[in-house]
């Protein structure tokens, strides 16, 4: 997933250390079934497979493709994982690390993403159309904090914090606070990342400026907070947010950052990630719209996004 992992986990004494453990297992089995870098992973020989008709999958990336399917009509294909492609023309085909090592050239060329129009999900298969590939950028790390958060309870944790790379999902009750409380900082603050050797030290999350303090009172069921950003994976003037119509970065970065709250990880990260191509009045209007709270930020405001559905304060 080509980011950190932060684990808490509230538990009985005797059991903290083995389902942390679990914990990262499960991170290691998600990595290898679904990274787009591997080309061992299930996804990966999924789309090598585009256009060979109905292939066997294992349940996580069973999991993984339907979820993208309900995002993508949900979110009438402003969220879709088929931008692979374009992602690969723009420069970002290997690791992050790589890309900014290396400071590839974007190809001048670029198209309208295919949709998923042509994949079909069975039972226990998935067919691929040729020439469609599949990228879990804007799902993969919200639907793995769900899973890890769901299985962590259901194996004993009375309380779970997970936050993979800023997609953070909590459940249950911190055995000390009251509630649960997730910051949004001001990505705008970070220092940019740009192609070569980084210069000085990376801000963490921590040092930034905070927008917005989301608190849930515990014990609650699971709740995610998800933020999507133009302003971390860059490479000299690129990134890696595709507007699918395009195949090309959004333009004018009119949206740097979006927020979206109390509801699965793998849906905030989606409805997240498809708005970061939208106008911002747009953006904030579809997320109202569907009872999704949430901040959006551009390059000079901070636009709330309420909802009825807030169960936040």
């Amino acid at each position: 997933m080509g980011t950190d992992c932060v684990v808490r986990v509230d538990a009985p004494t005797t059991h903290v250390g083995a389902l942390l453990t679990c914990a990262v297992d499960r991170v290691g089995i998600l990595e290898g079934c679904w990274s787009r870098f591997r080309p061992d992973s299930a996804l990966s020989r999924l789309n090598a497979a585009a256009g060979m008709g109905e292939q066997p999958v294992g349940e996580d990336l069973h999991l993984l493709v339907s979820r993208m399917m309900v995002a993508w009509q949900r979110t009438d294909g402003r969220y879709d994982p088929t931008v692979l492609p374009a992602l690969r023309a723009a420069g970002y085909d290997r690791d992050f690390a790589w890309v900014v090592e290396q400071d590839p050239r974007p190809s001048s060329v670029s198209e309208p993403s295919p949709g998923m129009a042509g994949v079909r999900v069975t039972d226990n298969s998935i067919s691929l159309p040729a020439g469609v590939e599949l990228d879990p950028g804007g799902i993969g790390k919200g639907l793995a904090a769900d899973l890890i958060t769901a299985e962590l309870l259901t194996a004993g944790a009375t309380g779970v914090l997970v936050n993979l790379g800023g997609d953070v999902v909590v459940a249950g009750t911190p055995h000390d606070a009251d509630a649960w409380r997730i910051v949004i900082a001001d990505e705008r603050a970070r220092p940019p990342r740009t192609a070569g050797p980084l210069a000085g030290p990376v801000r963490s999350s921590e040092e930034l400026p905070v927008l917005h303090e989301v608190v849930w009172a515990a014990p609650i069921p699971a709740r995610a907070v998800v933020t999507s950003t133009s302003l971390r994976r860059r490479w000299g003037r690129f990134h890696h947010i595709i507007d699918p119509a395009t195949g090309r970065n959004p333009q004018d970065d009119a949206i740097l950052q979006a927020s979206v709250w109390g509801v699965a990880g793998w849906w905030a990260d989606a409805a997240a990630t498809s708005v970061m191509s939208c106008d911002p009045t747009a953006a904030r209007n579809w997320l109202a719209a569907r009872g999704l709270p949430g901040l959006l930020v551009t390059q000079s405001e901070v636009l709330p996004v309420e909802s009825a559905r807030d169960d936040s304060h």
